[in-house]
């Protein structure tokens, strides 16, 4: 059974394992977490009780918005549903956030796959973006 919940716990971070095509981003700290959850709404995941994705957006101005989320190593069965309610919410935000943005790390495919199937643009490269590591920024525009 697939759970969505807007109840997100910075320690949270601890029981998520990390998806292997995010090992080169950012940690997955408890720090990290309560700032993203302190930033804006946030969503958790849950498949058969087990913590498989964290995600939510940040809005950086009137009409702006930085989408964000990390996925767990089982997230996999889960995807299908996961990228339905993901493009739903996106739907819903589009009036107030005409431009949303989203990163992933430059050697993410399915990063960059998942982005794309949620209707995000390629926008460029962002070299030495977090921690020395390049990423693809993406945009959705409507």
């Amino acid at each position: 059974m697939i759970e969505f919940s807007t109840e997100v716990r910075p320690s949270m971070a601890l029981e998520l394992e990390p998806h292997r095509g995010q090992a080169r981003q950012a940690p997955l700290t408890a720090t990290n977490l309560f700032r993203l959850v302190s930033s804006g709404p946030a969503w958790a995941v849950r498949l058969d009780g087990k913590l498989v994705a964290l995600g939510g957006h940040t809005p950086v101005w009137p009409g702006r918005t930085i989408l964000w989320g990390y996925l767990g190593a089982d997230c996999g069965p889960a995807l299908p549903v996961m990228t339905r309610e993901v493009l739903r919410q996106i739907k819903a935000m589009e009036v107030e956030f005409p431009r949303m943005e989203a990163y992933a790390e430059r050697h993410h495919k399915e990063g960059h796959r998942w982005l794309r199937l949620l209707g995000f643009k390629h926008e460029g490269v962002m070299r030495k973006f977090c921690d020395g590591v390049d990423y693809s920024m993406y945009a959705r525009v409507t």
